[in-house]
Formats: C-alpha cells, sequence, structure tokens
C-alpha cells in the first residue's frame, strides 16, 4: 500500500477532464478508486497505483504517489522560507501556461541543440488542438502553431494533404515533423499520444 494526497486527486482531475476519450473501463476503474483513496487521504494498493502512473506517464503527467525529495537549496538561499515539496494545482497550472506560451513563440526556428522542427496546425475553438499544444508543452517539445481558421485556406490544406506526405486529412489539429528538409505527418492529437514522440525526439 502506498500512500496517496489530495495532489493526487488534481491530477487524477486533470486525466478525466484532459483525456477522458483517451480512458478505457479498466482505467477508468482505476483513477476512480485512486479518487476515493486520495479523498480520503489513505493509501492504495499496489495495482491501483501502477495501473494510475501507466495511465499518468502515457500522457506525459506527473505521477502518483509520495513526491521525490526536493533537491537542497542553494547555499544562497538558505535564508529563504521553504517551500512546499508537492506543487499546488495552480502553481502547475500556471507552469503549463507558461510553457505553452513559449513554446507558441517560437516562430518556426528549429530547437536549438535539436534538429526538428515541429508544427501544430489549428483552428480556433478546437479543443483537440488545445490538448495537443498542452501536451508538447508539459513535455518542453518546443513547436510552431499556424492557425487555419479561415475555412477557404483550411479546405486547400486538407486538399493537398495527400499529395504532401501521403495520407489525406480531414480534421484538427495536425502536428507535422520536419528533420533534414523532410517532413513527416503525425497526425492529430489522438496519434499524437500514440506515438511516442516525446520519447524519441530528445535523440534528434
Amino acid at each position: 500500500m502506498t500512500a496517496v494526497n489530495r495532489n493526487d486527486l488534481e491530477i487524477v482531475r486533470h486525466i478525466r477532464a484532459s483525456f477522458d476519450e483517451e480512458l478505457d473501463d479498466g482505467e477508468r476503474i482505476a483513477l476512480e478508486r485512486l479518487a476515493l483513496v486520495a479523498q480520503k487521504s489513505g493509501a492504495a494498493d499496489d495495482a491501483t497505483l501502477e495501473k494510475a502512473n501507466r495511465i499518468a506517464q502515457r500522457f506525459g503527467l506527473r505521477t502518483f504517489g509520495p513526491p521525490s525529495p526536493r533537491p537542497p537549496a542553494p547555499a544562497a538561499q538558505e535564508d529563504a522560507p521553504a517551500e512546499s515539496a508537492v506543487p499546488t494545482p495552480k502553481a502547475e497550472e500556471a507552469g503549463a501556461l507558461a510553457a505553452l506560451s513559449q513554446s507558441s513563440q517560437q516562430a518556426g526556428t528549429p530547437h536549438a541543440k535539436r534538429g526538428f522542427e515541429l508544427v501544430v496546425y489549428s483552428k480556433s475553438g478546437c479543443p483537440y488542438c488545445d490538448k495537443a499544444k498542452a501536451h508538447l508543452a508539459q513535455q518542453g517539445i518546443p513547436f510552431t502553431e499556424t492557425r487555419l481558421d479561415d475555412e477557404t485556406a483550411r479546405l486547400a490544406f486538407y486538399e493537398a494533404s495527400s499529395e504532401r506526405w501521403g495520407r489525406a486529412v480531414s480534421s484538427m489539429p495536425q502536428i507535422v515533423i520536419e528533420v533534414g528538409g523532410l517532413e513527416t505527418l503525425i497526425g492529430g492529437h489522438r496519434e499524437l499520444l500514440q506515438s511516442g514522440l516525446e520519447r524519441t525526439i530528445w535523440e534528434l
């Protein structure tokens, strides 16, 4: 049995709110069990916690259970008051938004240390576009966003996709990675999560 707390409950809520359509019945049950334990500040059985952590890792989120020990503060900050070892939900949300904003301002320039460029083609008011961008931001993967709010431009993009990438698309978002001058279509939000991009992109 492993102790869980209300910070774990916030992660459960975030997964259910943001990725509910990606979960199967067994994963929903595991998260519901963990949510009940977290509400009571109790302890979860190892099987439930293991499944919940696999779900969190699949979506690039912090795992459940006791937080890792914080590294010692620099000597210059010894007199500063100690911060909580577990970030509050508001602090985590602010961090994700800051990362998203920073990633969205890459202006098409490949990351300084990696030979790739990632482009998210999106449109306003698209929840899956927002989820895809949030996932990339959480993983620290820089990207450029190209919005296709104009319907004519968006339809032209769809029509050109088959010739451009050998695959026809008809929805937003569409994520494209360019490496060494060669473009590869990753696909939409679901394909992004299934691609394992965050596990391989650091090798580029």
